[in-house]
């Protein structure tokens, strides 16, 4: 399989928690609970983020102020 000029390899959850600024135990919370990036299951224990889900799930938690309540984690 050959990867397209934008594609970029899977980030780990280690490297997903660097950038977002979380534990490993927040980031387990966030796909327990469904309010995370979506994620690929690689293994039974294994999981992986595409980077453009990381940062969509970002951008959708962009606030303007503190009495916007949409995407509040």
């Amino acid at each position: 399989m050959t990867r397209g000029a934008g594609d970029r390899k899977l980030a780990t959850d280690s490297e997903f928690c660097e950038y977002a600024g979380l534990t490993r135990g927040q980031s387990a919370q966030l796909r327990y609970t469904g309010r995370g990036p979506k994620f690929v299951k690689v293994t039974g224990r294994q999981v992986r983020y595409r980077w453009e889900d990381i940062e969509q799930w970002v951008n959708d938690r962009l606030q303007q102020s503190t009495a916007d309540r949409t995407g509040a984690a």
